[in-house]
Formats: C-alpha cells, sequence, structure tokens
C-alpha cells in the first residue's frame, strides 16, 4: 500500500486516500487505522467483520452520501472503491499471516 504507514505490529490496517478528509499523513493522503487484533482472519466470520470495518472507515475518509448531489456521490463511490482498494494488500497480508500461524500451529 503506497504511501501510507502499515502497523500490523500495533493490529490495525491503514487506508490511505489522496488527502480530502480524515487524517492527514505526512504523504499528503488521509488514513483510517482499522483494528482486527480481535477477529480471527482466518474464518469467514472474522474476515466478513473485518470487512465490515473497512466499510465504516472508508465511510467516514470519503463522507456522506447526499441524496441531491449525484456528482458527490459518484465521487463518494468512487472515493470509497480507492479507500477498499488501497487497503486489499494489507488484509490479504493479514489474512495470509493469520492463516499461515494457524497452520503452524496445528502441525506442533
Amino acid at each position: 500500500m503506497p504511501n501510507a504507514l502499515l502497523s500490523l505490529a500495533a493490529a490495525a490496517l491503514v487506508m490511505a486516500m489522496p488527502a480530502a478528509a480524515g487524517a492527514p499523513s505526512t504523504s499528503g493522503r488521509v488514513t483510517a487505522r482499522v483494528p482486527h487484533s480481535d477477529l480471527d482472519l482466518a474464518s469467514a466470520a472474522g474476515q466478513a467483520a473485518l470487512d465490515r470495518r473497512l466499510s465504516v472507515a472508508a465511510a467516514s475518509l470519503c463522507g456522506a452520501a447526499n441524496p441531491i448531489d449525484p456528482a458527490g456521490n459518484a465521487r463518494r463511490r468512487d472515493c470509497m472503491a480507492a479507500a477498499r482498494a488501497s487497503a486489499q494488500p494489507a488484509v490479504a497480508a493479514a489474512v495470509r499471516a493469520r492463516v499461515e500461524r494457524q497452520e503452524m500451529a496445528l502441525r506442533r
């Protein structure tokens, strides 16, 4: 995830978006930390819970929908899609790490 601080040790995923809302980072992008240490990312339920958290974080970065502003709503949809896409590499890495830890534990 370019230009975003990723701290899985701090048990958080980071979404990064061009500066428009949220907390600006030094790269000129806004970020949202999405905690996941309490989730079992090796399970479908844990991954679904993380997906819901990512949706909430993306919405907080991209702002609320406005029924009388179609152009603004299109920008919000684009923003949310970009936020989710920016988190995908970190999500995949976190899930992979959790599955690998679980597999190692089962081999012992």
